[in-house]
């Protein structure tokens, strides 16, 4: 049931899965979810830009980091001054417009990651339905199939929320000890070594010498390296103070 409580924990939360139901008709499902995220002013597709804005004490005034694809540094602060804010930063990611900087300032629209669910593919009629589907979201959107009777694609679950919401997992491992902790450390994808310290403890951030890294990253088990050496999923870290 969609009511102002599900969609204000819609909008606090980190991405989202949209199950739809195989057996019965899923593009009128997903339809209808979807027009009820965008009447709320959220939005499960990415966007081709973004516009972060961060309001600043006094005196600082306004800094511009990128450029909006329809207008200038100067209509961008022209309009932030319209709105009286005379101290910001605005950040642009991609192919940003002026009306992304003006959904920015009030902060309304919001993108979720989203994950469909396509649930009861073990049902006769399921392939015809499940291809409709995907040819109606085309690449804007991840379609897991999966049957919860089954267990068929369940496996793949937590693999591609990792992938939509750039997340990965990292382990870590005490110099000390031959075994590494079984409980990863959830960090953003492109993570660095040095993000990792400084999330485990501001003592290793600081202090930080080199590391250790066994996994796909490294280029031989144990392989020693810097705190700019970029992690991937699955790898374990050993981190070696001064």
């Amino acid at each position: 049931a969609w009511n102002l409580k599900t969609l204000g924990l819609v909008r606090n939360c980190d991405g989202l899965i949209l199950m739809v139901n195989l057996g019965e008709d899923p593009l009128g499902q997903f339809n209808l979810a979807k027009r009820i995220l965008e009447e709320s002013r959220i939005i499960i597709e990415q966007p081709k830009g973004r516009v972060v804005v961060e309001r600043k004490n006094i005196g600082s005034g306004i800094q511009v980091v990128g450029r909006l694809v329809d207008s200038t540094q100067e209509e961008v602060k022209r309009l932030l001054q319209d709105y009286r804010l005379y101290n910001a930063a605005v950040k642009v990611y991609g192919e940003a417009t002026l009306e992304d900087l003006e959904e920015a300032i009030f902060e309304g629209t919001l993108y979720k990651p989203t994950l469909i669910l396509a649930n009861k593919v073990d049902m006769e009629g399921s392939a015809e339905k499940l291809s409709q589907l995907k040819n109606l979201v085309g690449d804007k959107l991840r379609t897991l199939p999966v049957s919860c009777k089954t267990g068929e694609g369940l496996d793949k679950l937590g693999l591609c929320l990792s992938e939509i919401m750039g997340i990965m997992r990292v382990y870590t491992k005490h110099p000390a000890s031959r075994e590494y902790s079984p409980e990863p450390i959830i960090m953003k994808t492109g993570t660095t070594v040095l993000d990792v310290a400084r999330e485990i403890h501001t003592s290793l951030y600081k202090n930080f010498s080199y590391a250790k890294v066994w996994g796909s990253s490294a280029k031989y088990d144990g392989e020693k390296v810097g705190s700019e050496h970029v992690l991937e999923d699955g790898d374990i870290i050993e981190i070696h103070i001064k």
